[in-house]
């Protein structure tokens, strides 16, 4: 007869430990030797001595909290001026206004920059707080759309000069389209009306220059016109001249930037025309 099979023996569950009882004591404090497990960076720190119990730590990072939003607020809002220096270095605000070194980038041939715009903005900018790299962001948005508008006035001029020269091409046939054109051109150089000649609303109206040839000009001597159309030249190429080598010498721009070698492309040009009347 065989033995009976021997009952399994059960072990007891293991029961987790209770960390609550380590960590705190009967009165609700920190133990020390929880405090003394910690890592000694943390275990030695002083926010123990103030906060003995978790309750009181809790509301202490709830109050500090509530303090740095109210510092960061004070900080972002104050009207003191050695804290608004500050908030402008953190910010990447300039010292001044000057201080901005703004790039209008590159622009087409014969489109002017209008320096003193650009230095109003750098005063707004400055009075506004606002950093250098938005400044420069404003900038080229300013650029791109000067630029665009400058592009599309040239299109719409040449088109209208286009539609003018082909109206007066049918009335002046052959080369009395070039010598009228000349006639014109003469005559308002010697009767002082030199801006004239470049103004879209009368270079570019058939009408208005129908009536110079026809009324305007009989009233000047041939000789009259070319003897003071050189002279007028000449006289103007050397105050343009003197005008832009002004603006070069007081340039505190780059050398290398678009303004200043449009300037030198302008002065190139100015001299090469002189030699005409030398």
């Amino acid at each position: 007869m065989s033995d009976p099979t021997p009952e399994p023996t059960i072990e007891p569950t293991p029961q987790p430990e209770n960390r609550a009882a380590e960590i705190i004591t009967d009165e609700g404090k920190f133990t020390k030797s929880y405090i003394d497990s910690l890592p000694d960076d943390l275990g030695s720190h002083s926010i123990f001595q103030k906060y003995d119990n978790p309750v009181d730590l809790i509301k202490g990072a709830i109050n500090a909290q509530g303090l740095a939003g109210k510092k960061a607020e004070e900080f972002w809002t104050s009207e003191d001026q050695s804290i608004v220096s500050k908030r402008k270095e953190i910010m990447g605000v300039p010292k001044d206004a000057k201080s901005y070194e703004l790039n209008y980038g590159e622009v087409p041939e014969g489109m002017q920059i209008d320096e003193s715009r650009i230095e109003k903005f750098k005063e707004v900018a400055f009075e506004l707080g606002i950093p250098a790299a938005a400044a420069q962001k404003l900038i080229e948005w300013d650029a791109q759309g000067a630029t665009e508008a400058w592009t599309a006035m040239q299109d719409r001029d040449a088109t209208i000069k286009r539609e003018a020269e082909e109206q007066l091409h049918k009335e002046w046939k052959g080369n009395q389209y070039q010598i009228n054109i000349d006639r014109i051109t003469g005559t308002l150089e010697a009767a002082g009306l030199e801006d004239w000649i470049d103004n879209p609303a009368i270079a570019n109206n058939p009408t208005m220059l129908k009536q110079l040839l026809e009324k305007v000009v009989p009233l000047f001597d041939d000789d009259v016109i070319v003897e003071a159309r050189m002279k007028e030249n000449a006289a103007t190429l050397d105050d343009s001249l003197s005008a832009v080598e002004a603006r070069m010498n007081a340039y505190t721009g780059s050398t290398n930037d678009s303004t200043y070698r449009n300037m030198i492309k302008e002065r190139s040009e100015l001299l090469i025309k002189s030699t005409k009347y030398s």
